[in-house]
């Protein structure tokens, strides 16, 4: 890594440092293998939607994130989050959705959030092998899909890579 540059999203030297910590670099992908809590990728806050329709698993992945000081916004299912989505006029940082829902499940609204708010990126859960497949059909929508179960450190982990990639983007654009 050059001296008093980061090749990784802008960030800092200091930052890269504490990234590189906790990760490696291959063809400059970074592959995260495990966030220490506390340990921050440098990202400033983000304000991520979070649906989820069982409660429990919420809950894990609203307090694994907010470790990061992320701002999480909650909704049930699909309809309620395209509300949110609506009436916020899509200001989030990133949306991480399940795949099995009612009313609406993860595969609609990641369609609905991908006309409306393109740039805004998404990532998908499923503890359904079936789903996982589906959302494999949507590669150039969906930036990741996580299998259920996972990790505190794996669903921070997939979320730092995604705002990582938000950020390089925005970026490069």
């Amino acid at each position: 890594m050059p001296t008093g540059s980061c090749h990784l999203s802008g960030l800092s030297p200091a930052e890269c440092i504490r990234l590189v910590r906790t990760a490696h670099l291959c063809n400059n992908h970074i592959e995260f293998a495990s966030i220490p809590t506390g340990v921050s990728l440098g990202a400033a806050m983000a304000r991520i939607l979070l649906t989820e329709d069982d409660e429990s698993v919420r809950a894990f992945v609203k307090r694994a994130l907010e470790l990061d000081g992320h701002e999480i916004t909650e909704a049930e299912d699909g309809g309620i989050a395209l509300e949110v989505l609506d009436a916020r006029r899509g200001g989030f940082d990133l949306l991480l959705s399940d795949i099995m829902m009612p009313v609406m499940d993860g595969i609609a609204l990641a369609l609905a959030v991908a006309r409306d708010y393109p740039n805004l990126p998404i990532l998908l859960m499923t503890g359904f092998a079936d789903q996982r497949e589906r959302a494999f059909g949507l590669d150039s929508l969906v930036r990741d899909v996580i299998s259920k179960p996972f990790t505190l450190a794996e669903i921070r982990a997939a979320v730092a890579r995604a705002l990582i990639e938000r950020s390089a983007a925005e970026k490069i654009a």
